[in-house]
């Protein structure tokens, strides 16, 4: 992809920052009654696009430079984000969800846009650069969300910077970062934060 299409992908991923931003002030049900309908017609869209060639091509016109080469196999990025904001509000206190989203949007926009403009060092699967701004912006939105509990913030970065490095898998079937990320590190903050870190 070039990076001028990575630019414009990662715009339209920014935006996703919505999710958290909006859900700080309703409550955790309006949250969920908002995002699910909303998620079930991104996935009908997608499973449509995937089986019909009629449709592939109508989305492909509109937005193919938006598309992953190999999201033509699978389901959106934006889908992923999607039943990511569900699981992670349903799943999460709710300041704990707040952060793993913001990570999830701000924390990988910064780390691709960096690594792709200034990654020299391979780290894993991606670079040194772009993973270390992936978790000092993540350390920045969990000490600032999470001010009473700064080592559940950190430790919340770095494994959302993990995550995001490495190409997860379960067998052949990828593991979208998009929805690993916001889990693992909404998992790793809930139970150092009950543990009353």
């Amino acid at each position: 992809m070039r990076y001028i299409d990575e630019v414009r992908r990662k715009t339209i991923h920014l935006s996703s920052a919505l999710i958290p931003a909006i859900y700080a002030f309703i409550s955790t049900e309006l949250a969920l009654a908002i995002l699910t309908p909303l998620l079930a017609a991104a996935l009908l869209l997608d499973l449509l696009r995937l089986r019909s060639a009629q449709v592939r091509s109508w989305v492909d016109r509109r937005m193919g430079n938006l598309f992953r080469r190999e999201e033509s196999r699978r389901l959106s990025g934006a889908t992923y984000v999607l039943l990511a904001g569900v699981l992670s509000i349903w799943l999460f206190p709710k300041r704990v969800a707040i952060v793993a989203l913001f990570i999830m949007s701000v924390s990988d926009t910064l780390a691709s846009l960096i690594g792709r403009r200034y990654g020299r060092t391979p780290l894993l699967g991606k670079s040194l650069e772009g993973s270390a701004a992936h978790f000092a912006s993540g350390v920045v939105v969990g000490i600032l969300s999470l001010p009473a509990h700064p080592l559940a913030a950190v430790l919340g970065a770095l494994t959302a910077t993990l995550v995001e490095a490495l190409p997860l898998s379960i067998g052949r079937h990828h593991v979208d970062d998009n929805l690993a990320v916001p889990l693992t590190c909404g998992a790793v903050m809930t139970l150092l934060i009950q543990d009353g870190l």
